[in-house]
């Protein structure tokens, strides 16, 4: 999977997202493709947020989420992710090692392109 691919599939996952909350806030950087932010009417991620994107978003039922993987650097996503039922990719350079959740991720990476490996 190329840079290009990533990044249309982060865009894509973008785009759900907006659709189905005009609230959500999502912030990426051109430099390194990381969903920098998600926030629903609150400073912090909430599980149905990602329940529901993978359910409505992307039709996938609710006894079958375990074969969704959430990407995140925050600890509250890292939290919100297995939360919602998700096996989780934690990825370095947030406050996951801070807060004490790393190890609640599935995976570890420094960076997207490292998911080309899992």
């Amino acid at each position: 999977m190329t840079t290009t691919v990533v990044n249309s599939l982060l865009r894509f996952v973008i785009q759900i997202v907006q659709s189905l909350y005009a609230h959500v806030i999502i912030g990426t950087s051109a430099e390194n493709p990381v969903i920098s932010r998600v926030s629903v009417l609150a400073p912090k991620p909430h599980p149905w947020l990602y329940a529901e994107t993978a359910r409505v978003g992307l039709g996938i039922p609710f006894e079958r989420r375990h074969k969704v993987i959430g990407i995140e650097y925050s600890s509250a996503g890292v939290v919100s992710i297995k939360l919602a039922g998700f096996s989780c990719v934690g990825i370095s350079g947030g406050n996951i090692e801070q807060a004490g959740v790393w190890d609640m991720c599935d995976y570890k990476i420094d960076n997207l392109m490292e998911m080309l490996n899992i």
